[in-house]
């Protein structure tokens, strides 16, 4: 929980319902969201905006998993 509050909340939102452009993640599959980290670190995946491509950059594996706690 406090990975995602630290990382994720100001865009996703408190509860992970999502806000302005940010998708909710909230209900989401905790294995999907942890591959859509990944693919937005390698680049596979892009973000018009690349907010997550540069959040996700820096991201461990482990850390990556730790948002399944949320």
């Amino acid at each position: 929980a406090e990975v995602y509050a630290a990382n994720c909340a100001s865009c996703h939102g408190a509860q992970g319902e999502g806000k302005d452009k940010s998708p909710a993640l909230a209900g989401k599959d905790a294995a999907f969201l942890e591959k859509e980290l990944q693919n937005f670190r390698s680049g596979t995946r892009q973000d018009p905006m690349k907010m997550m491509n540069m959040m996700a950059k820096p991201l461990s594996d482990q850390l990556m998993r730790a948002f399944r706690e949320k």
